[in-house]
């Protein structure tokens, strides 16, 4: 369960991603040998049932970790998803919309920084600068 920290390429947030996408040939390993495991005490020794069993735990255990890992991508702050970006940049646009009209109308993120996109930071200006004091 390997865990990396990431920024959000819409807010800048850091956040962090599974970086696991996909089980591993050891995880394809521990199934077959807990396949055979469930099985032999019914089967009196070893079956080769138990072959089957493994790849519905495979199955299972693809499909929580590819779920996990996607769910993982999603920027809690914003709603960014970079998966969606990639497909098409509108879906990708209206999902942030109302991510961040929830976000406003939670009484929970009133008092929260506002979000500004990564590149549209605000500048300061050269009047709002502090002067050297002497």
């Amino acid at each position: 369960m390997r865990r990396e920290s990431r920024y959000c390429a819409f807010c800048g947030h850091r956040h962090r991603i599974y970086t696991k996408a996909h089980v591993g040939i050891l995880d394809v390993i521990l199934a077959l040998a807990l396949g055979f495991l469930v099985l032999s005490p019914f089967a009196n020794g070893l079956d080769a049932r138990g072959i089957g069993l493994a790849a519905i735990f495979v199955g299972v255990a693809e499909l929580f970790t590819v779920i996990r890992h996607r769910m993982s991508l999603r920027c809690g702050r914003c709603g960014f998803d970079p998966i969606i970006y990639r497909r098409s940049q509108e879906d990708a646009a209206k999902l942030v919309r109302t991510h961040l009209a929830r976000r406003a109308a939670d009484p929970r993120t009133l008092l929260a920084q506002p979000i500004a996109p990564y590149g549209r930071r605000r500048e300061r200006h050269s009047h709002e600068q502090r002067s050297p004091e002497v």
